[in-house]
């Protein structure tokens, strides 16, 4: 009898050792999944603050500088009204246009809000108007200023197409000759203009307070209304003053305009049968000079975003959460990034090609941008639905 108590003594003491063991190791295993949780969450804020700081306000820092120097130009041009200076003012141009167009990767929040695409390129812009306008001011019976441009019924008479117009003709430089004295009082009206919204861009992601001292003097002139910085609050999810309540929802943003400027690439390609062929009448008047160096631009953007910066600058990203899910799938992304923007140079690259030719090399791009877009998708669910990062929901108020 007291044998056989012992052996069940025994078991229990075993078994009790089991149940002790298997609670242990739930309790362990949940305290490593909230580690877990919570190095992603980690990642995720490192992240937001990156894709913030080195995307966004360094791209939007480079357009008002960029728009700057675009708004010296013209003023030199209609100074000197030399065809040098007429030329440089189109390089100028075709450097902070292409800035801005790396800006559709965060056409949101505050672009949204306050329409900065059509405050800077409104597309097409009105070029009836725009003649008029120019007639009167000729007439001497209109002045033209930045503060006119910038109202907000004369959104189709401002902006870099506009520009563009007045400084280009068939995609070259006009002679200064021919550039007349009303063209370029309004260039400088409108470059001027684009230089205080380009500021006013910044400003409402850095902060007018923020603003570097020579773009902070530009905003008190142009008397834009005091910005608060979106981008304290759209790194700082859940803080108090945040228009986000998770982690996810400015996740979201950024893989929802990632998408959106690849599917503007997608049908960007697939416009190039008639850019690059234009019909017997010519190109429209709101029509790109370079198409293929637009839809680069926006896929740079894009990428940017994706990377955790401009070139140079990238830290912590998206990428990077998506590779601690699958390093497999985001460098996929990565190469179809690269492969896409290697197709749509390989296109402009063409020149005169037969036609055939030509819709072989679209066809090849709009497969690689095609790639882009499912692969994307792909990476966005697990990452903007992973718990670690709070719920999937719309503004938190």
């Amino acid at each position: 009898m007291v044998r056989g108590a012992g052996k069940a003594c025994h078991r229990l003491a075993g078994l009790i050792l089991v149940v002790v063991a298997l609670v242990l190791g739930c309790i362990l295993a949940s305290r490593n999944d909230d580690v877990k949780r919570s190095l992603r969450a980690r990642q995720a804020k490192l992240a937001l603050r990156d894709y913030a700081d080195n995307t966004v306000l360094r791209t939007l820092a480079a357009l008002a500088e960029d728009a700057g120097r675009l708004d010296a130009a013209a003023a030199r041009l209609r100074e000197t009204r030399s065809d040098a200076d007429a030329a440089a003012a189109v390089a100028a141009w075709e450097t902070a246009y292409g800035t801005y167009l790396m800006t559709e990767a965060f056409h949101y929040g505050p672009a949204s809000w306050r329409d900065y695409d059509k405050r800077l390129a409104t597309w097409p812009f009105d070029k009836v108007l725009v003649d008029h306008a120019l007639a009167e001011m000729a007439a001497g019976r209109l002045e033209m200023t930045s503060s006119n441009l910038r109202e907000e019924n004369a959104s189709s008479m401002r902006g870099f197409h506009v520009v563009r117009h007045l400084l280009t003709r068939g995609g070259r430089p006009r002679r200064a000759q021919d550039i007349g004295a009303a063209e370029l009082d309004y260039l400088v009206a409108a470059t001027r203009s684009l230089h205080e919204e380009s500021v006013d861009f910044e400003a409402s992601w850095r902060g007018t307070a923020n603003l570097p001292a020579a773009r902070a003097a530009v905003a008190r002139q142009s008397r834009f209304p005091e910005r608060a910085a979106f981008a304290d609050e759209f790194k700082n999810p859940g803080a108090p003053g945040s228009r986000y309540a998770s982690l996810a929802i400015p996740l979201q943003e950024v893989f929802q305009e990632v998408a959106s400027v690849g599917e503007d690439t997608l049908a960007g390609i697939g416009a190039l049968r008639d850019e690059l062929a234009p019909p017997p009448g010519g190109r429209g008047y709101w029509s790109g000079d370079d198409p293929c160096a637009d839809l680069l631009h926006r896929l740079k953007g894009a990428e940017n975003a994706w990377l955790g910066g401009v070139e140079g600058t990238r830290g912590h990203s998206v990428s990077e959460l998506a590779s601690g899910y699958s390093r497999v799938m985001d460098r996929r992304v990565k190469i179809a990034f690269a492969h896409t923007a290697y197709r749509i140079a390989a296109v402009r690259d063409l020149g005169d090609a037969a036609p055939e030719e030509r819709e072989l090399a679209i066809r090849r791009a709009e497969a690689e941008c095609e790639k882009l877009l499912a692969r994307v998708a792909a990476v966005t669910a697990p990452l903007a639905m992973d718990p670690s990062v709070g719920p999937w929901a719309a503004y938190g108020r």
